[in-house]
């Protein structure tokens, strides 16, 4: 998927990334992961979750990291 990386890069926007990750490998969890990421980047500006639920989805986000970093990109 390394050569791949490029073209992605050259998407104007991040969701269309991701939409093009979960069809390419199948796993949809990445979306799920991606919309806990983008929740928590919205709560840095906005403080509307608690801290209990900012700690579960930092526990998400390090687990989309994992995946991402798993398929090398």
């Amino acid at each position: 998927m390394r050569g791949r990386a490029r073209g992605y890069r050259a998407m104007e926007s991040c969701g269309g990334y991701i939409d093009k990750l979960v069809r390419e490998t199948g796993d949809e969890e990445l979306g799920d992961l991606w919309r806990t990421a983008t929740a928590i980047h919205t709560n840095f500006y906005e403080g509307w979750a608690s801290k209990e639920e900012v700690e579960r989805s930092l526990k998400r986000i390090e687990r989309f990291i994992q995946k991402l970093r798993k398929l090398r990109l």
